[in-house]
């Protein structure tokens, strides 16, 4: 009975399955935001890559899984909105227009449960951040390497990283 009500979801609320699906396997450190916004070239690429290794360890089988659901997510004509700062939720995928799926903070590799809600509080009430610099002292539990991978997946691509302004 539970796979005919997985497969109901898949094919008639696709979003919220796939949703659900990736929230899951975040939840076990199998989703890697940071690879699988990319594409569907950059996702095949990394399939074959852990298949044609002889040796691969349990976590790359865990990633395996999930990046075979992102290649069919993508085939099937769904696209990753960007993770934003102020947009993306703490932990849950949320639905972002008719097509897409907005990441959370949690799906980023390395970054925490803990300083994603951190994230997600210092926000709250509507609040925006001039710089990194400001975004780093409100958040406590985001380290440097934490500010490193939200700028890589281009979270903080809008802010300069100090308050400190240049005439010259």
């Amino acid at each position: 009975m539970m796979g005919f009500r997985i497969a109901f979801f898949k094919v008639h609320y696709p979003l919220q399955y796939y949703s659900a699906y990736f929230y899951r396997r975040s939840q076990k450190d199998a989703f890697d935001a940071a690879l699988m916004v990319k594409g569907e070239d950059v996702v095949r690429r990394k399939i074959n890559e852990i298949q044609n290794k002889k040796d691969a360890t349990a976590k790359e089988g865990d990633l395996l899984t999930t990046l075979e659901a992102v290649y069919e997510f993508y085939r099937r004509g769904f696209d990753f909105a960007p993770i934003d700062l102020y947009e993306s939720d703490e932990s849950k995928f949320l639905v972002a227009g008719e097509k897409q799926l907005r990441p959370p903070f949690v799906a980023i590799s390395g970054l925490g449960s803990a300083a994603a809600r951190d994230l997600a509080a210092a926000r709250e009430g509507g609040r925006e951040f001039i710089s990194v610099e400001e975004l780093s002292m409100a958040c406590p539990k985001l380290s440097q390497a934490h500010i490193e991978q939200l700028k890589a997946v281009g979270a903080l691509s809008s802010l300069p990283d100090e308050s400190q302004m240049s005439f010259f």
